[in-house]
Formats: structure tokens, C-alpha cells, sequence
């Protein structure tokens, strides 16, 4: 059976989608920020019409320079949250570290309490020291599990002529 609180929610949803369906239609054309926003938008099969057009910032310019290393060095830029993707990205070193170990590090910018023997944790940095976050690895990873609609991680890594491996839920893929 449907309980009450069931049906509250149900009918405070269908509320709410009739209520942006009704202001989506009245706007003639969309700026979507990724092919991934523009594919959710159509999944709900409103008839929007637009175009993708990629963000940027005034930061995003060539910063590359060359990387010699022997050691795969990667950043997680991302928050402490199970939708970043961060703890699939640990459980997944783990099993990669007892097949190749000390052949990488992570490095993350948060607190996240674990003790690995690949993990090194810095403390949050600010936009101006990308540079030296940056000079810090030779990958960014971009794990997320939820569906992102862009990022500025990815470009900011690609104008350090950083590779990104990101999965397939990151807008800017």
C-alpha cells in the first residue's frame, strides 16, 4: 500500500515538474555547458531547443611544461563525498597497489582520515596555487559516480598538459 507520506512526496514532485516543464517551455533556447547536460535535459522530453557550448575561465590558458618521473603521481581534486567517486577510486588502488606497489601515489587536498601507503594528503588549496598543485602530479583522476553537467578540473588539468581520466558521469568527458 501507498502511505500517505508516499503520496505527499509523489504529489509535491509532480508539482514541481509541471512547475519548470511550464518555464522551460517559455524559454526559446538553451546554453548547455556539456553534451552530458544537454542528453539529461532531453531525457525529459520537454522539446528544448539549443546548443552546447563548453564553459571556460580566464585562468584556463597553456601552462604546459615537461614531467619526468618513474612513478605515476595522481591528483584527486574533488571533495570528501561518496558521489566524487573518491572511496571507488581508493577501494580500486588498493587491489592495484598489492599487484604493482610503489609504482604511485595519490595525492588528495582534503582530510580524509585513511592511512594508505600510496595516499598523501595536503590540505585544501586555493585557485591561486593551482600551479603548484598541478606541478605535483603527472594525472588527474575525476571518479565521479554521480552525473556532473561540467567541471573546471578537467580543463584547468588539460592547460598544464596534465592527462585526465575521468568516468564516463563527468560532463566535461
Amino acid at each position: 500500500t501507498v502511505c500517505e507520506k508516499d503520496v505527499t512526496s509523489i504529489s509535491n514532485y509532480k508539482f514541481l515538474s509541471d512547475y519548470y516543464s511550464y518555464f522551460f517551455q517559455r524559454i526559446d533556447y538553451f546554453h548547455f555547458n556539456s553534451k552530458q547536460t544537454k542528453r539529461i535535459f532531453d531525457s525529459l522530453n520537454l522539446d528544448l531547443h539549443g546548443n552546447v557550448i563548453p564553459v571556460t575561465n580566464s585562468s584556463i590558458s597553456d601552462h604546459r611544461k615537461p614531467i619526468s618521473c618513474n612513478k605515476l603521481k595522481m591528483n584527486y581534486l574533488g571533495g570528501n563525498s561518496v558521489s566524487k567517486g573518491i572511496y571507488y577510486l581508493i577501494e580500486t588502488l588498493d587491489k592495484l597497489w598489492l599487484k604493482y606497489p610503489n609504482s604511485f601515489e595519490l595525492n588528495i587536498y582534503f582530510s580524509s582520515g585513511l592511512k594508505k601507503p600510496y595516499l598523501i594528503e595536503h590540505s585544501a588549496y586555493s585557485h591561486n596555487q593551482l600551479d603548484e598543485v598541478m606541478s605535483n602530479c603527472n594525472m588527474v583522476v575525476i571518479p565521479s559516480l554521480w552525473y556532473e553537467t561540467f567541471g573546471f578540473v578537467a580543463l584547468e588539468s588539460l592547460s598544464y598538459g596534465i592527462p585526465v581520466l575521468m568516468s564516463n558521469r563527468v560532463g566535461a568527458k
